[in-house]
């Protein structure tokens, strides 16, 4: 049993720590201890893994992204995307556990909690900044682009 995150506590369920779910403080379970393994709740999503596959659900079980990725990280409030990993493909997925974007992009930078996001584009190679929508702010000019940071980013042109 872990702390208490978003109203639920991350538990496991067999001595060889599988059967991971959540319980809210009634200890009533809200997430049946179904999972291989589990992250506490962060910002109202956890990564979950079954049979080596990971996904994302929220915190009332459902599932927002499929549990069918190798790897995932980041996460869709901070950072604006979750990027979720099969073989050498990389999938930047929304909250909803849509496509971040319609354009190709190479790359996708954390937000860091901000409203745009660097990307890298795959038509020219350089980045610019997408918005949570992911639609283009700023075009792909620049040689290099950072995350904001009190309103402002470094870039180099």
């Amino acid at each position: 049993m872990e702390h208490f995150t978003n109203g639920l506590s991350l538990a496991y369920t067999n001595p060889n720590r599988k059967g991971f779910g959540f319980f809210n403080r009634e200890h009533q379970w809200v997430v049946r201890p179904t999972y291989d393994n589990a992250t506490s709740f962060e910002n109202g999503f956890s990564i979950v893994e079954m049979n080596g596959q990971k996904g994302v659900i929220d915190i009332t079980g459902k599932i927002i992204i499929p549990l069918k990725y190798q790897s995932i990280y980041a996460n869709a409030i901070t950072d604006g995307y979750f990027a979720c990993e099969q073989g050498n493909k990389r999938e930047y997925l929304n909250a909803k556990g849509l496509p971040v974007t319609t354009i190709a992009v190479d790359y996708l930078l954390s937000a860091k909690g901000h409203l745009l996001m660097p990307y890298k584009s795959s038509e020219n190679g350089k980045m610019g900044y997408l918005n949570r929508n992911g639609d283009i702010i700023i075009k792909a000019d620049y040689e290099k682009a950072a995350s904001f940071s009190e309103g402002k980013a470094w870039v180099i042109i």
